[in-house]
């Protein structure tokens, strides 16, 4: 590194500024995203599970999270957008709102299952329930992350 040749004993050189700034919380947060990705999965299901009483429950939410993941990933890739802050922090945001739709879901589901007893009137009302304010609250944080991101490439 060119900051190597001005280092001595008695000091030393630290490259700074925006663009190193940049780079290192961007890094960070990819660093940060992979080692602790696995953890929060597995934490997530288990929490899941144990709160619906049931295994599948406690898996279906990886579905939306890995599919939603894959095109934000893809179409990044695709685009040639290179990691920066808003765009390391995108899949943060898609777990956050992948779970919490999910989750509101699946208490819809089981709510409507103990009125009815009928598993598929149950998933039809519960998705009739939550799927407006489901799609506004997606529409909304995508709105408000997607504006950055854009604005940073």
């Amino acid at each position: 590194i060119e900051a190597n040749r001005f280092k001595a004993e008695h000091r030393s050189v630290h490259l700074a500024g925006l663009p190193v700034t940049k780079e290192s919380i961007a890094s960070g947060i990819e660093r940060d995203t992979l080692s602790f990705l696995p953890w929060i999965l597995l934490i997530l299901t288990v929490i899941t599970w144990i709160m619906f009483n049931d295994l599948v429950a406690g898996l279906i939410h990886l579905i939306p999270i890995g599919f939603t993941t894959v095109v934000i990933m893809g179409i990044l890739s695709f685009a040639d957008v290179t990691i920066n802050v808003g765009t390391a922090t995108a899949f943060t945001v898609v777990l956050v709102l992948e779970i919490a739709d999910s989750i509101h879901l699946l208490a819809g589901i089981q709510h409507q299952f103990n009125r009815h007893g009928n598993a598929r009137q149950a998933i039809l009302q519960a998705i009739e329930m939550i799927a407006l304010p489901g799609l506004l609250l997606i529409l909304s944080a995508l709105k408000r992350t997607v504006n950055p991101v854009v604005l940073s490439c």
